[in-house]
């Protein structure tokens, strides 16, 4: 009698362990549900990326960023980012990506375009200043170690304009330009097409600039002479040992 009602007892034990484990294996079950729809449905963000094929759920609108002051100079700059919103898988997708700058000179209170239209994207803006490569917040010390600023001279551009490899999206990994402008922003000019990779730039040296890239699966190297815009000399090298 007794061993019947210990065994009596051990099977209810085993019934409500066992209905504890189906309510957590159930919520967890539900938790992991949740979590895949959430992240199927949810707004996913990508920089740097314009949808460019005909499709009537794309929303585009665009929208003036920040205006920072240009270090040496009082004129300011501002991206413009063109904000594109379309439906993704079972979500949604949202993507920024700068299509121009905008100036802002408070001395002739008047503002301007980098370019004319604003179409493509920019990938980089690199400030560059004499001497030297740009560093953190384009400070340098000066004899008394007081931090002082150091002023831009040029900005270099990495941009795309077109969907050269046909998959209806400008981005990285279409052919790119390489351009520049003097530090107000009023001189804007694509130096070199068909650019496959930017690989980095010296530091100016006599008003003159090096800039690396990669182009038709070669590495090559243009010398830029800032003051005329012009590409003092281009060659290439061997990108192997």
């Amino acid at each position: 009698m007794k061993s019947r009602r210990i065994f009596h007892y051990i099977w209810r034990i085993n019934s409500v362990i066992i209905l504890m484990g189906g309510l957590l294996a159930i919520l967890s079950l539900s938790a992991s549900a949740v979590y895949v729809i959430l992240q199927a449905t949810r707004t996913r963000e990508v920089d740097s990326v314009i949808n460019i094929a005909n499709n009537e759920q794309v929303k585009a609108k665009t929208e003036i960023g920040t205006f920072t002051p240009i270090s040496g100079s009082e004129i300011l700059q501002a991206p413009l980012y063109l904000i594109q919103d379309y439906d993704y898988r079972a979500g949604s997708k949202e993507s920024s990506s700068i299509q121009n700058y905008i100036f802002f000179d408070p001395n002739q209170k008047r503002s301007y375009w980098l370019r004319p239209k604003s179409e493509g994207l920019f990938l980089s803006a690199i400030a560059l200043v004499q001497n030297s490569n740009p560093i953190d917040n384009n400070l340098i010390l000066n004899a008394n170690n007081e931090e002082k600023p150091v002023p831009v001279v040029a900005f270099l551009y990495v941009l795309v304009d077109k969907d050269t490899n046909n998959d209806k999206r400008i981005n990285d990994r279409d052919q790119k330009q390489i351009a520049i402008s003097n530090a107000a922003g009023t001189s804007f000019k694509v130096l070199i097409d068909q650019v496959e990779r930017f690989n980095g730039y010296s530091a100016i040296k006599n008003n003159r600039l090096s800039v690396f890239y990669t182009s038709s699966n070669k590495i090559k190297v243009a010398e830029i002479d800032l003051r005329s815009q012009e590409i003092v000399s281009n060659s290439e090298f061997s990108s192997q040992p």
